[in-house]
C-alpha cells in the first residue's frame, strides 16, 4: 500500500487508502475516523468510506455532528430482512397482536417487503428505494396482477411500524417512510343487501343446515368469528340477548380461540322476537344430533359448547361456511357478498329503522360511531324520494 504524503498525514482522522483490482488496476478512497458509543455506551472507534477527501472531511464533520446531538447510530450491516425477522415478534408480543394480525404481517413481509427490499441494508434504506417499493406494488404486484389500494396501504402500515422502532433504539439515523406520501384509495360502497334481498335471501333457509349461522348473522350484525364463536352459555333465551365473549378465527389453516376484535366488541346484543324460536329448534336438533352421534361426537373442546358445530361437534370452519354462503346467493341470484356483507346490511337495516347511530354502533361493538357511520350504513332504497319530498315540501308547497 502506497504511503500516504505529509499533507495528507496531517489531516486527523482522515487518511488515503488504494486497492489492487484482479486486473491489476489499482483505485483509491478515503476514510475517516470517529468515535461514537455503542449500544452499551461504550466509546468505540469507527472508519468509514468517503470517495474523495473532501467528502470525508465533509463527512467526518456531519457525523461529528449527529454523535454532539445524540442522534448517531453505529454502523451495522444487517439487511432490512434480518431486522424484520427480530421485530417482528418482539412487536407482537409487545403490541399484543392478534394471531390474524400477526399472521398478517408475516405474509406482508414475506410475500412483498423481503421479495423486493429485505437484502438491502438497513442503514442504505432510503426514500427512493421506498417510492420504487410503492410504485413496484402498484404496478407489478403478484404475478403482474397490481396491489389494491389497501394492499399498498396496510404493507406500508407494517414496513414504517418496523422503521419507526428502528429508528427509535438507533440502528438507523431516521426513518426513510416518515415524510412519504399514503397511497390515495378509491371509496366504494361495499356490498350490502336492501331489506327486500334479505328477506329474500332468508326464505331459502328453511332447510339449509347453515340456516341458524346465516340468521343469527343476518339479525345482529356479529362478525364472523363471532357467529362461530358462540357458545350455548352466551345465549340468554328468557332476554333475548346474546353475550359476545368469543370468536374463532383462522390462522394460516389452523383455528384460534380468541376475545372479539376490540374492547368495545365484548357486548350484549338483542335478538329479534323470530330469531329466538328458531335458535330453540337449533338447540334441540343439536342436542338429538349429539345424541344420535354417540362416542362419534368430538366436542369443541377449549372452545365450549358451541352453538354451531359440525357433525362431530367440532367448530365450524369460516372458510366452509363462506362457501356455503356463495353457494345460496348464487342459487337467488342475488349479489354477492361474505358473512361481512350479512353484518353491513344488518347495520343498514336497524339504522334505517332507527334512525339511531350510536344504538347500530354498539350493536356492531363499535367504539366510535363514525366509524359505522362511514362504512356500515347506507342510505335507505326511498332516501332519493325523501329528500325530493322534502324539498318539494319546503320550496313549493302549501301550508
Amino acid at each position: 500500500m502506497a504511503r500516504p504524503s505529509k499533507r495528507e498525514r496531517k489531516l486527523p482522522g482522515i487518511r488515503k487508502r488504494t486497492y489492487t483490482r484482479k486486473d491489476g488496476s489499482v483505485s483509491e478512497y478515503w476514510e475517516y475516523q470517529v468515535y461514537a458509543r455503542d449500544a452499551t455506551g461504550k466509546l468505540k472507534r469507527e472508519w468509514r468510506n468517503a470517495p474523495s477527501r473532501k467528502a470525508a472531511e465533509e463527512a467526518r464533520q456531519e457525523r461529528r455532528s449527529e454523535i454532539k446531538q445524540g442522534t448517531a447510530v453505529s454502523a451495522t450491516k444487517l439487511t432490512l430482512a434480518a431486522y424484520l425477522a427480530d421485530w417482528l415478534p418482539k412487536h407482537a408480543l409487545k403490541k399484543n397482536l392478534r394471531p390474524t394480525t400477526r399472521a398478517s404481517y408475516e405474509t406482508i413481509i414475506k410475500e412483498r417487503i423481503n421479495p423486493r427490499l429485505g437484502g438491502i441494508l438497513l442503514q442504505r434504506l432510503n426514500e427512493q428505494h421506498i417510492e420504487d417499493f410503492i410504485y413496484q406494488l402498484q404496478t407489478v404486484g403478484r404475478d403482474g396482477k397490481p396491489f389494491s389500494g389497501h394492499s399498498v396501504r396496510n404493507t406500508m402500515v407494517v414496513l414504517r411500524e418496523a422503521l419507526a422502532q428502528a429508528r427509535r433504539i438507533r440502528l438507523i439515523p431516521r426513518n426513510p417512510c416518515a415524510e412519504i406520501e399514503g397511497v390515495t384509495i378509491e371509496s366504494k360502497q361495499m356490498p350490502q343487501w336492501t331489506p327486500a334481498q334479505a328477506k329474500q335471501f332468508l326464505g331459502l333457509l328453511a332447510k339449509e343446515r347453515y340456516q341458524t349461522v346465516f340468521l343469527i348473522a343476518l339479525t345482529t350484525g356479529l362478525r364472523r368469528g363471532e357467529v362461530i364463536g358462540l357458545r350455548w352459555e352466551d345465549v340468554d333465551f328468557e332476554s333475548r340477548m346474546l353475550h359476545v365473549r368469543q370468536n374463532i378465527t383462522d390462522v394460516n389453516g389452523y383455528l384460534n380461540k380468541g376475545k372479539p376484535k376490540t374492547p368495545s366488541g365484548q357486548r350484549d346484543v338483542k335478538l329479534p322476537p323470530s330469531a329466538v324460536p328458531l335458535l330453540q329448534e337449533h338447540r334441540r336438533k343439536q342436542l338429538e344430533a349429539r345424541l344420535a352421534a354417540g362416542p362419534a361426537w368430538v366436542g369443541a373442546g377449549e372452545f365450549g359448547d358451541l352453538v354451531f358445530t359440525t357433525s362431530k361437534g367440532l367448530p365450524l370452519h369460516p372458510r366452509n361456511v363462506y362457501r356455503r354462503l356463495t353457494q345460496l346467493i348464487k342459487r337467488a341470484g342475488l349479489p354477492h357478498t361474505g358473512l361481512h356483507g350479512l353484518r353491513r346490511t344488518a347495520s343498514s337495516i336497524a339504522h334505517d329503522g332507527t334512525k339511531d347511530m350510536l344504538a347500530v354502533a354498539q350493536m356492531l361493538g363499535h367504539a366510535a360511531p363514525d366509524v359505522t357511520a362511514k362504512h356500515y350504513t347506507k342510505a335507505a332504497e326511498d332516501a332519493a324520494d325523501r329528500t325530493a319530498e322534502a324539498i318539494e315540501r319546503a320550496l313549493f308547497g302549501t301550508e
